[in-house]
């Protein structure tokens, strides 16, 4: 089986950044899974909780809206949101490791450079899920996280908003199809839904289609020889392994 791994930092990025290409994915039989570093206890209430009940409702807003998406395997990093670029690199590089050692995808992906929306946990989950691809690899890195692992390709998702001339693209996933679900999941992360609105405007398919038509990728890493031009598929040229 084919297994695709992301690596975020909040709950609801699994549901907003590039989800139409998972969705289509998982539909296809990859068996896809998530390790998210923080339960986002700094986000916004929507009025719906305390600030102390937030991180609980978090998560179980999050396993809904992976439940609609599809996707069968979480792991948490356990980590404070708005503080990831605070923990020790190695540290927080080692527990991607642990993960991916775990978990075994063929394929990862994660924020751009820019974190997509410039967050500073974006960034810092770019950094070291960066590391952590060439690392899982390595028996002498991180012994203690488990049997080597050496996952084929690296992605980062690209902001629809964001320039193609400072993100080279490989791989472009047209998802018109699969916005209902992506919405559908989008509204489980109900405390962050007025935030959804006054980005992209309501919430509902035809709204998402006037930007989130096509899924942008690009290739930050790659163990195997690659194709040329632009694929439609995160897993074009990659090898299935046990």
């Amino acid at each position: 089986m084919r297994r695709l791994m992301a690596v975020f930092a909040h709950p609801d990025d699994e549901s907003f950044i590039n989800t139409g290409t998972i969705i289509r994915a998982i539909r296809d039989g990859v068996q896809v899974a998530l390790v998210c570093a923080t339960l986002g206890e700094e986000g916004k209430t929507a009025d719906l909780c305390s600030r102390e009940e937030l991180p609980q409702v978090r998560a179980e807003e999050l396993r809904a809206a992976l439940q609609v998406l599809g996707i069968g395997r979480l792991r948490l990093l356990g980590l404070r949101d708005k503080q990831l670029q605070h923990y020790d690199r190695a540290d927080g590089v080692g527990r991607v490791v642990q993960a991916v050692r775990e978990l075994r995808p063929h394929v990862m992906y994660t924020f751009s450079a820019d974190g997509w929306s410039g967050h500073p946990d974006h960034v810092t989950v770019h950094d070291w899920t960066r590391a952590a691809f060439r690392a899982a690899g390595d028996p002498a890195q991180y012994p203690e996280a488990g049997p080597p692992w050496q996952p084929q390709r690296l992605y980062a998702a690209i902001s629809p908003r964001t320039e193609s001339d400072r993100h080279p693209i490989h791989v472009r996933v047209p998802v018109l199809p699969y916005l209902d679900t992506q919405v559908a999941a989008l509204r489980c992360h109900q405390t962050q839904v007025p935030g959804f609105v006054r980005h992209v405007g309501a919430l509902d398919a035809a709204t998402l289609a006037q930007t989130r038509h096509t899924d942008l990728w690009q290739l930050l890493d790659s163990t195997r020889p690659l194709q040329t031009g632009v694929a439609d598929d995160l897993f074009t040229g990659v090898v299935e392994e046990p």
